[in-house]
């Protein structure tokens, strides 16, 4: 009996786990109009594409210059963060979710801030 009461509670709380990471995951998934924005008054739309097969976060960019796979897309409470690499130049970006928004900075050959909302 307790043999079957601890697979019990270890089946339970795996599935606890497998929840949380997928409720998690679930607040980005999707695709998002962002824009980018410097300390000049110039900015750049482009939009963000993020999937979730498994638990496991992918991901495109798509702006002026085409589109471009994310590298190291990672999610960690509410800081998603990643890498991209256009034809000419590379960016990292760091990004804060809050509700149904996201907003944060991005760094590379330029730097500045990010806006993002959920595509209608």
């Amino acid at each position: 009996m307790k043999t079957m009461t601890r697979k019990l509670v270890l089946l339970a709380a795996l599935l606890a786990l497998a929840w949380v990471a997928w409720a998690q995951n679930s607040a980005v998934v999707g695709t998002w109009n962002c824009v980018a924005t410097d300390q000049t008054p110039a900015r750049w739309p482009w939009t963000l594409v993020i999937s979730s097969n498994g638990g496991t976060l992918s991901g495109t960019t798509t702006g002026h210059a085409g589109t471009f796979p994310l590298n190291n897309l990672s999610l960690s409470g509410t800081t998603l963060t990643f890498s991209v690499t256009t034809s000419s130049q590379s960016y990292s970006v760091r990004l804060t979710v809050s509700g149904t928004t996201m907003s944060g900075t991005y760094s590379g050959s330029s730097s500045g801030k990010v806006t993002a909302a959920p595509q209608q």
